[in-house]
């Protein structure tokens, strides 16, 4: 169906959930291209990330453990699954800490988990409808790398796991949130995750909190 009809909102019709999410989007510069599930998502306009600095991060807990704890907080999270392309963008909230439990360290080898918040929709594939906060537990290696990241996910920090560790400090927790706007706004992100692709436009406004340095895409540079 090349045209989504009706479109959002028609008057004493009835609309798919797909509908509204797909305003959402739009309002967030979200293009309408497929994206491709990544640590840090820098493709999907401002449809990909947290709303506020605080939202959602990522900390050892209080009484250092096998644990982290998730900031509350809200987010956006684009669906990255093949069958979705025009899924539109999930509002994920969560309001208050959650602690995760993160898995015994291996003896002998380290590893990289990543903390997530994933929006899984059974009208796209399997049969849950829920958002969540949880850890992928990557596998132990002389040379960790990230575990494959679950559809739909928005990636908010990588756990170091030395082998052998009995607790997670905030020196192992990698930040890896991207931060949402909206079309026309400033983008808040670093001078590694600058938007990208199909996200850039000319005109494009943004802010890179470790240069402090505001710059505007003139449509080449």
């Amino acid at each position: 169906m090349p045209v989504e009809t009706p479109p959002w909102a028609i008057q004493g019709q009835s609309h798919a959930a797909e509908r509204a999410r797909n305003h959402t989007a739009a309002l967030l510069g979200a293009p309408s291209a497929a994206v491709v599930e990544a640590a840090q998502i820098t493709t999907a306009g401002g449809a990909h990330g947290v709303v506020l600095p605080g939202d959602l991060a990522v900390t050892q807990n209080g009484t250092p453990n096998m644990s982290v704890n998730v900031a509350a907080g809200r987010a956006f999270v684009r669906s990255t699954e093949a069958a979705s392309l025009n899924a539109g963008v999930y509002s994920f909230f969560n309001d208050g800490t959650v602690n995760l439990a993160i898995a015994a360290a291996d003896a002998t080898n380290p590893r990289r988990d990543l903390v997530v918040a994933q929006v899984r929709d059974s009208n796209y594939s399997g049969a849950s409808n829920d958002a969540r906060l949880f850890v992928v537990t990557g596998t132990p290696a002389a040379v960790p790398v990230d575990p494959a990241i679950p559809d739909s996910c928005l990636v908010l920090a990588r756990v170091a796991v030395a082998a052998g560790v009995t607790s997670i400090l905030n020196a192992n927790i990698t930040d890896l949130r991207t931060r949402a706007y909206s079309i026309g706004g400033t983008a808040v992100c670093t001078s590694t995750t600058r938007p990208s692709g199909v996200s850039v436009y000319e005109g494009l406004v943004i802010y890179e909190t470790d240069t402090d340095r505001s710059l505007t895409w003139n449509g080449s540079a």
